[in-house]
């Protein structure tokens, strides 16, 4: 997390928030904390009831468009086991509603399937990373691909989430996903020196 770096105030707060071990507000404030300048955000809100409060925060704080997303089995991004409730919010209106992983042209996958989502370690956070973008299937790859067409629809590159889809299915299958990771742990390696 990136938070305390940028905003020293989080700074104090991160030890507190592990000593309670279960999610605060601040994990709610977190995600409307981005110091890069964005103005299209896709925010995930794993709390039950939360989400109108944060797309009104997201509303205020000035973005032309966030799209907060909450799927129904408790996970703050675009689920592949439950539907995903949404709020499509811009500076004028908010609108409900509500996607499945069908919507996005791909198969709700089974509960069973949770476990080969599980990485008990940032190493292991990796090497899963590593095999989407290496081109491998399975249940890690959709919801890589749910969640990045939720960013690329959200942004208005693409009209629908089926051709939002697509376009994440491209990028991860001609390298470009690859590359762009590469170009990010560059830069940043850069910035902390």
């Amino acid at each position: 997390c990136y938070a305390p770096a940028h905003h020293p105030a989080m700074a104090k707060v991160g030890p507190v928030r592990r000593r309670v071990g279960k999610p605060t507000v601040f994990n709610l404030v977190g995600p409307l904390c981005n110091p890069a300048p964005v103005t299209v955000q896709v925010i995930g809100v794993g709390r039950p009831g939360a989400e109108e409060a944060v797309a009104r925060a997201a509303q205020l704080a000035g973005l032309q468009r966030a799209v907060i997303v909450s799927s129904e089995d408790g996970v703050d991004e675009v689920g592949l086991f439950a539907p995903t409730q949404v709020i499509d919010v811009s500076s004028r209106e908010c609108r409900k509603l509500y996607w499945t992983p069908e919507d996005f042209g791909i198969r709700t996958a089974s509960g069973s399937k949770r476990k080969d989502l599980l990485v008990a370690n940032a190493a292991e956070s990796a090497a899963c990373i590593a095999t989407v973008l290496f081109g491998e299937l399975g249940p890690a790859r959709d919801v890589v691909l749910l969640n990045a067409a939720a960013v690329l629809w959200a942004a208005g590159s693409a009209a629908s989430l089926p051709e939002a889809r697509g376009l994440a299915e491209q990028a991860i299958d001609t390298g470009r996903a690859k590359q762009k990771l590469h170009d990010l742990v560059k830069f940043s390696q850069q910035a902390e020196r």
